[in-house]
């Protein structure tokens, strides 16, 4: 049998997803389908090795066989992301609860992902990627680099560049934002 069924059946369980999950997030009917392709008798398209490392929070090339999900250190790069988590959380001073809120899960569900006592799933890795607008890859640690490489509009471009080189209109940026900021409070602490 190839390492990639073996793979995907050890990811599988190391993630503590069942069949049927598995299933569902890869597009899959039935777990009858994730038992096949875990006995090694359904082959694979490559389009389909993509959506269950996708789903399963790894690489096609490791699914594959060909890479390990360590780093060179061999420590787990999932695991990083506890610390990755609570470092941008305190660097924005917020709580666990008020970070809990925002996303839309409970405050134990991110104090379990700062201990690294659990894994989120795809979907939600990139929704915490995405609200402090960092790389996925810098969050699960496979990446020194913060910022996503994002490309900016005409219109960003022009209003930072207009922050950077004009001092008045920097000024008047952030009177703003911390007006904002302020009714922003007010407004989470009616609710």
């Amino acid at each position: 049998m190839l390492p990639l069924y073996r793979n995907i059946k050890k990811r599988r369980t190391e993630l503590d997803i069942s069949q049927q999950e598995l299933a569902e997030l890869v597009g899959y009917k039935s777990k009858s389908m994730i038992s096949q392709v875990e006995n090694g008798t359904v082959d694979l398209s490559l389009t389909m090795i993509a959506k269950f490392a996708s789903a399963l929070k790894c690489t096609p090339s490791y699914l594959m066989g060909w890479e390990d999900i360590t780093d060179a250190n061999g420590v787990d790069v999932m695991a990083r992301f506890g610390d990755r988590l609570k470092e941008l959380r305190k660097a924005q001073n917020i709580s666990q609860d008020e970070l809990a809120k925002r996303l839309k899960v409970t405050r134990s569900c991110i104090g379990n992902y700062e201990q690294n006592n659990r894994e989120p799933k795809y979907e939600d890795l990139e929704t915490i990627a995405d609200y402090f607008n960092v790389d996925m890859d810098y969050l699960i640690g496979n990446s020194t680099e913060k910022q996503k490489n994002t490309v900016l509009s005409d219109d960003e471009r022009r209003l930072l560049e207009m922050y950077r080189n004009d001092s008045n209109f920097k000024e008047m940026i952030n009177r703003l934002t911390l007006y904002a900021t302020g009714l922003m409070k007010g407004v989470d602490d009616n609710a």
